[in-house]
C-alpha cells in the first residue's frame, strides 16, 4: 500500500463530495419530475382515447399484456427518450386469472412453487396477501384495479380506465407460455407498494420507474423463459 494512501484519502473525499451532492440535489431532482409529470400545459382533463374505446380493448386484453401509452402536452415529455413515455402491466381481474391460467402447464408451474392445488390465485394470494387484498379494492368510479403501474405515487395498482385514457395506446403480447406470464404476475405482485425511482436506476429494485416494473417482471429466471429486453444508455444510466 505504499503511496497509495494520499489517493485512496482524495478518492474517499470525492465520493463523499459525490454522495453528499446526491443528497442535496435528489429531493429538487424528484419534486421537478414529480411536477413535470403532473403539468399539462394543453388540453387538461381531455385525452384522445375514450372511455367508449378503453371499454371495447378491455375484451381484447390478456393478463401480462405490457401497455404503452402517451399524453401530449405534458412536461415530462421533455426529459423522456422515445415515442412512448409510460409502461404499465395490465393483471386483470381474480376471474380474468383464473380463466387464463387454468391450463395444466401453469398448474404444475404453481405446484412446484409449494402450492398442491396447483391454483395461481391462491398462490397469489399466499404470497402476498396485503397487495393482493389492496387489489380487490374499487378505485375510481367503483371501477377494478387491473393494472399495476409505477407513477410518482409509487407502484400502484390502477384501473384500466384510468391507465389507459391517454392520447395514445399501444399493446404487446409476449410470445411466452402462460405460466411464463403467471410468473411475472406473481414478481410484479412483489413490486406493488415500493416508491417510484427518481433517480432511475435499474441496477436496483427497492425504487421502480414503469418500464422497470415491467423489465424486471419479465426478467428471465431459473423456470422462467421471460424477456430479453436490451437496455440502454440515457444520460449516463442503463434503462429500457
Amino acid at each position: 500500500g505504499r503511496g497509495k494512501g494520499p489517493l485512496l484519502t482524495g478518492k474517499n473525499a470525492l465520493d463523499i463530495v459525490r454522495d453528499a451532492g446526491f443528497t442535496a440535489w435528489f429531493p429538487v431532482q424528484a419534486g421537478v419530475s414529480e411536477w413535470m409529470g403532473d403539468v399539462k400545459v394543453r388540453r387538461r382533463h381531455e385525452c384522445l382515447i375514450t372511455q367508449e374505446q378503453i371499454a371495447e380493448m378491455a375484451g381484447r386484453l390478456e393478463p401480462g399484456d405490457i401497455l404503452l401509452e402517451r399524453r401530449e402536452w405534458y412536461l415530462s415529455n421533455i426529459g423522456l427518450p422515445g415515442f412512448w413515455p409510460h409502461a404499465a402491466l395490465y393483471v386483470g381481474t381474480p376471474a380474468i386469472r383464473r380463466a387464463c391460467f387454468d391450463d395444466e402447464a401453469t398448474r404444475d408451474w404453481v405446484r412446484r412453487q409449494g402450492r398442491a392445488d396447483g391454483d395461481f390465485e391462491a398462490l397469489l394470494r399466499a404470497r402476498h396477501p396485503a397487495t393482493y387484498d389492496a387489489s380487490l379494492a374499487p378505485l375510481e368510479d367503483g371501477h377494478a384495479p387491473q393494472v399495476i403501474e409505477a407513477m410518482s405515487e409509487g407502484v400502484v395498482f390502477t384501473t384500466l380506465e384510468h391507465s389507459a385514457e391517454a392520447d395514445s395506446v399501444a399493446v404487446l403480447r409476449p410470445r411466452l407460455d402462460r405460466k411464463d406470464k403467471a410468473a411475472a404476475l406473481l414478481r410484479a405482485f412483489g413490486y406493488v407498494g415500493r416508491p417510484y425511482d427518481f433517480d432511475f436506476d435499474f441496477l436496483t429494485d427497492s425504487a421502480l420507474v414503469c418500464t422497470e416494473v415491467v423489465y424486471k417482471a419479465y426478467q428471465p429466471a431459473p423456470g422462467q423463459s421471460g424477456l430479453n429486453l436490451p437496455l440502454v444508455k440515457v444520460m449516463g444510466r442503463a434503462v429500457t
